[in-house]
């Protein structure tokens, strides 16, 4: 799949926040239509077509479930001119954006993921059908950056391998811990990649109905002889879905770390404490580890395995240490935004090929970063449909 270039990406985050500002109007019986703006490095202004009353608390209601919809903390609704403004303060770029970082590389092979950007500037990629990178273990303490890691990864994977190569199945703790933004707000929306294989699985009953399945399919492959498609598993929150499961539950999860790569089955698991979910047994079938910052020099050493790795010293919210193949690499996680995850999935439909109904079913499966917006405004229209760049004075 070809990246999407900044431009593009720009115009489809406009696109969406032009659509969601006229909808969050409408709800409040005000109908508003977004006619243009100006885009600047750090904040963006839709001019609206409407008459507001200005009423203050009003006004201040609107503000906040657009700050909701568009997935931003600040928005303000003003009148200059005699028309109304509505001004969204823009997040800040991630350190590592993944489409920037897929889109520096000349190519990625079948398998290879993208994990961001090391300290030395050079992509970190990891392949995962080496026999040395069967499983992956993500590990961290809240903020970290693990739930985002998983998205990146898989999103990586679905960017650079057709369905018929690499298949994926989310999971997720069905009770996230309190004060922790759930992580089904960053999963769910994966779920509608065409290489995964169900809805975001969330319920101990689920969970285990999975894990049964992929033990069966498992030996099913290993007496057959076959590995494609690779089928990648992302268990987020491993602790809560394996307490939560019982022993049929940990039983089968054993299995598959003990023998799933050997049938083209990779796990790929995250944990706020590894020292209390995997036993030493379980974890050396763990091979690639990859740690987020951490509580203590105990839990560092359980993440990585290693003595003074300093896990429990790294930044929090995408700092990293990989450590795979005797080899230790400090990195900066790559990010995707939900604009970003909106486009790739739109793009992907959309070059999906046609079911052909009438023939037989035969699977039993179903660097240097791009440079920020420029600092000088830019000025857009919008017909409520497509929306049309172009740089004031240009």
């Amino acid at each position: 799949m070809r990246v999407k270039d900044e431009d593009e990406r720009l115009r489809h985050r406009l696109e969406l926040q032009a659509l969601g500002i006229e909808r969050v109007f409408l709800r409040h019986k005000t109908p508003a239509r977004v006619a243009g703006g100006t885009v600047q490095s750090q904040a963006t202004s839709f001019s609206l077509q409407a008459f507001l009353a200005p009423g203050r608390e009003h006004l201040h209601q609107i503000s906040r479930e657009l700050q909701q919809a568009l997935g931003v903390r600040q928005v303000a609704i003003e009148q200059s001119d005699g028309q109304w403004q509505v001004s969204v303060v823009q997040p800040q770029p991630a350190p590592v954006e993944l489409l920037d970082l897929l889109a520096s590389l000349p190519r990625v092979s079948h398998g290879v993921v993208a994990l961001g950007v090391a300290e030395n500037a050079r992509p970190v990629l990891l392949n995962l059908l080496s026999e040395e990178s069967a499983h992956v273990l993500v590990s961290g303490t809240a903020q970290a950056g693990k739930t985002s890691l998983l998205r990146s990864f898989a999103m990586s994977l679905a960017l650079t391998n057709r369905q018929s190569q690499v298949q994926m199945i989310l999971m997720t703790a069905a009770a996230p811990r309190p004060g922790r933004e759930k992580q089904d707000e960053w999963l769910a929306p994966l779920a509608y990649l065409p290489h995964v294989l169900a809805h975001l699985i969330d319920t101990p009953e689920e969970v285990a109905g999975t894990l049964r399945f992929l033990v069966g399919e498992q030996r099913y492959r290993r007496q057959e002889g076959i590995t494609l498609p690779r089928i990648i598993l992302f268990m987020d929150g491993l602790l809560p879905l394996l307490e939560q499961g019982g022993q049929a539950v940990r039983r089968d999860f054993g299995a598959l770390l003990q023998s799933g790569a050997q049938a083209g089955i990779h796990l790929v698991v995250s944990t706020r404490e590894p020292q209390t979910a995997l036993d030493n047994l379980l974890r050396t079938y763990l091979p690639v580890r990859i740690a987020g910052r951490l509580d203590s020099a105990a839990e560092a050493w359980a993440a990585t395995g290693l003595a003074d790795s300093r896990a429990q010293q790294l930044l929090g919210q995408g700092d990293f240490l990989a450590v795979a193949g005797g080899n230790v690499v400090r990195f900066q996680g790559a990010y995707i935004s939900d604009y970003d995850v909106h486009l790739c999935l739109d793009d992907l439909h959309q070059r999906r090929p046609r079911t052909m109904v009438a023939q037989p079913i035969v699977r039993r499966l179903s660097p240097p970063m791009a440079q920020p917006l420029a600092a000088r405004a830019q000025d857009f229209r919008f017909d409520g449909q497509r929306l049309a760049l172009a740089f004031a004075g240009d």
